[in-house]
């Protein structure tokens, strides 16, 4: 064999030595991704955030576990770390729906609802059926007073998961706030049409107030609402 057939046959040896180191990287790396996932599920979030940064040290392009490890740490209540995780996660796969998902909830959680929003937004938009996003988009939008926004989420998400009680709450809680706080400029242009909007919103969170008890007899917040919308519509 002349030399140059020596070269080439050291290149290939050299490139499946590559490609076998590779494999076995990743190997390695989704072992230390489920021993994480095994913690967690143990509620040993310390200890899955130490094997995912295990994971992510073996293979730094393991976009499943800077997202794992966001969640542990966001459960942690390192929101801002968690947020650094979810980052990097979408930079290397930014089709991952539950990745935007993730990062919005710990943005509202920061109480950066416009940011939060628009992760959410992005969310739904790649997984049109996530009944979390639409919650979560829709507490949001309720934080900057969107009521008509956030009650079109809950719409969603209850529609998705009907028995939910805390969506039949939470849209029940908006529709109160937005009897409040008079959010109710482009329904019409005369005081009987108001009043019908009103006494229409305040008839659906009573409704909702009551599936809510329907599904979770004891929550005492959703008979002290109840009671404030039963008020308020006998006004």
């Amino acid at each position: 064999m002349s030399g140059f057939g020596h070269l080439l046959n050291a290149i290939a040896g050299v490139i499946q030595l590559v490609a076998e180191n590779r494999q076995r990287n990743e190997r390695d790396a989704v072992v230390h991704f489920n021993r994480a996932a095994a913690k967690a599920r143990r509620s040993d979030y310390v200890g899955a955030v130490a094997d995912c940064d295990r994971a992510i040290a073996i293979n730094p392009n393991y976009a499943d576990a800077y997202s794992f490890r966001g969640l542990n740490k966001s459960i942690l209540g390192n929101l801002q770390g968690a947020i650094t995780d979810f980052d990097h996660a979408i930079t290397l796969n930014p089709n991952n729906a539950d990745y935007y998902h993730r990062r919005g909830n710990c943005k509202a959680k920061q109480r950066d609802h416009d940011g939060a929003i628009t992760d959410l937004d992005c969310a739904i938009y790649l997984n049109p059926h996530d009944e979390g996003a639409y919650a979560v988009r829709g507490a949001a939008k309720m934080a900057k007073n969107d009521h008509d926004g956030a009650i079109a989420d809950y719409d969603q998400a209850i529609a998705m998961n009907p028995h939910d009680s805390e969506l039949y709450f939470n849209r029940g809680i908006t529709k109160v706030m937005k009897v409040k706080d008079g959010h109710y400029a482009e329904e019409g242009p005369t005081v009987e049409d108001l009043d019908r909007a009103i006494q229409e919103d305040l008839g659906e969170a009573i409704a909702d107030f009551n599936n809510t008890i329907a599904l979770t007899p004891d929550n005492q917040e959703a008979y002290k609402f109840l009671s404030l919308a039963q008020e308020l519509k006998r006004r």
